[in-house]
């Protein structure tokens, strides 16, 4: 639809035609689900995933605000989400994304857990046995 462009005012009317947008500009992020496994025994290597925003229109949007519902599943100003080491069980968090007046979100649950790790134990030797008599059959001294 085109409207003729009218300055408040003035009481004039240009003929300029200015379009407006042909629907609801959305935003959505992705990925839309993820989980991330967090192994609690190895605090040097936490996953994260990096959420991206996008408008319906294709466009990345700039100015983004980012919030998290868990505060074990927080996600910063970049929209990298990660798991807060401190926590455990299975935590769902819905991270919102807003930008343009409009809100997209996405769902990361982490899953802590344990690994628990068995190293086999060498054999056991064999005990040396004596024969009464030594070797030769003599009696030891």
């Amino acid at each position: 639809m085109k409207l003729p462009l009218y300055i408040a005012g003035t009481g004039l009317l240009f003929p300029l035609m200015l379009s407006c947008g042909g629907g609801t500009l959305t935003l959505t992020v992705l990925p839309p689900a993820t989980t991330l496994n967090v192994d609690t025994g190895i605090y040097t290597n936490v996953p994260y995933v990096q959420l991206q925003p996008r408008f319906s229109n294709g466009t990345t949007p700039s100015g983004v605000r980012w919030s998290s519902s868990a505060a074990c599943v927080p996600v910063n100003t970049t929209g990298q989400v990660d798991c807060n080491i401190s926590c455990a069980g299975v935590i769902k968090s819905t991270v919102v994304a807003s930008a343009g007046g409009v809100s997209g979100s996405a769902t990361v649950t982490c899953d802590y857990h344990t690994s628990v790790s068995i190293e086999p134990q060498p054999a056991l030797e064999k005990p040396e046995v004596r024969e009464p008599g030594g070797v030769d059959g003599a009696e030891p001294q």
